[in-house]
């Protein structure tokens, strides 16, 4: 019997995920690769706008759709790693504040930190699934361009926030 291919596979952006531990090293965790991913949608998207057609200029179908694509590429890479984020720093958190209290508080620290990462988790996909609504919407409301830059905006605060509490030397919460 030929093997199926499983539909997560089927997608470019679910492909793009970082897989087990290809791109997750201690010297190089999960945080650093949805800033790349911040940073890769960011550079994508200025292609994009380059692309397109301005003042006589016809624009350029091939840059536009690789910019897109890239875009996409990176932004299942920072879809991956922002859930492999989420539990790991609810993780890590509750270890630390139930470390050398015992077998029970280990666990118990354990259990509500699945329990909050798993509520963060759903937070997020509902935000994440408005997006859906949101990004059309920008188009439709403001000129194109605008609507590109603004997300690049968007993508260079989400940076910033990410290097604010995890990346930066004294860190709240340093991964």
């Amino acid at each position: 019997m030929r093997d199926l291919v499983p539909p997560h596979e089927t997608f470019a952006p679910a492909a793009s995920r970082p897989r087990r531990r290809s791109l997750k090293t201690p010297e190089d965790p999960s945080f650093w690769v949805t800033m790349l991913s911040f940073v890769g949608m960011a550079a994508a998207l200025v292609v994009v706008i380059f692309a397109l057609p301005a003042g006589g200029d016809q624009g350029s179908f091939w840059a536009f759709f690789t910019g897109f694509l890239v875009a996409f590429a990176f932004s299942g890479l920072g879809n991956g790693s922002t859930f492999r984020q989420i539990p790991v720093i609810f993780r890590e958190q509750h270890m630390c504040q139930g470390q050398g209290q015992g077998p029970e508080a280990k666990a118990a620290a354990l259990k509500q930190s699945e329990m909050e990462a798993g509520a963060v988790t759903g937070c997020s996909s509902a935000i994440a699934a408005y997006g859906f609504f949101f990004i059309p919407a920008m188009f439709a409301a403001t000129a194109i361009t605008n609507a590109l830059w603004m997300f690049i905006g968007f993508y260079a605060t989400c940076l910033a926030l990410c290097w604010w509490f995890y990346a930066r030397k004294g860190a709240e919460a340093p991964s």
